[in-house]
């Protein structure tokens, strides 16, 4: 028998001892594509789920913060809005409000617009919190400030305000304001124009 012949035999032999279970086999295959399939989609709804959070949660405080600009409110309003609100304005307080209680600050209130965009404050003498380093900013019809920041307001975002002036009045509807004790003295309150020396 030749050479050539001797290895095909055995290699015939040895073939047909290898029989690959090929049901077997494909069985496995499909159950691992349908395994990482599965981890895939899985992976995929976890990260939709967690870009929703993202914009649920995230998302707002983003936003007022991208429109919050520069760390010096006053430094791009409008100098029509300025001159238009620009003046000292007084109210008197009452002390109904919860946060007006909390914060002991019924009473009479001077608050003073700047050309400069910083907000003068007078506040009654048994009010404790910070009078100064307030600033503001104004566009034809909203007020955007970060009064009482330092301590009533103390890690909130400045407050957004509608301004109405008339004749002498001013009045502050809040637009957007997470600190209720600024919302209830600048809204709760009728402003009314007080030049220097009233």
């Amino acid at each position: 028998m030749s050479l050539d012949r001797r290895l095909r035999d055995e290699l015939d032999v040895l073939a047909s001892a290898v029989e690959p279970d090929v049901e077997a086999n494909l069985q496995a295959s499909l159950h691992r594509a349908r395994s990482r399939s599965r981890r895939r989609g899985a992976a995929m709804v976890l990260a939709f789920a967690a870009v929703v959070v993202a914009v649920v949660v995230i998302g707002p405080a983003m936003l007022r913060v991208l429109q919050s600009g520069p760390s010096q409110l006053g430094s791009e309003a409008s100098p029509t809005a300025i001159e238009r609100l620009s003046d000292r304005y007084t109210a008197t307080v009452e002390s109904d409000d919860p946060e007006i209680q909390r914060y002991a600050m019924s009473g009479e209130w001077t608050i003073e617009f700047r050309d400069d965009g910083l907000l003068g404050v007078t506040a009654p003498a048994q009010f404790s919190g910070t009078r100064t380093g307030y600033t503001f900013e104004v566009t034809a019809d909203q007020l955007r400030t970060d009064l009482l920041s330092t301590d009533v307001c103390s890690g909130l975002l400045p407050g957004t305000y509608r301004w109405e002036l008339v004749a002498e009045t001013l009045t502050l509807t809040a637009l957007d304001d997470a600190c209720a004790g600024r919302a209830a003295l600048l809204g709760g309150a009728s402003w009314r124009s007080a030049p220097e020396g009233e």
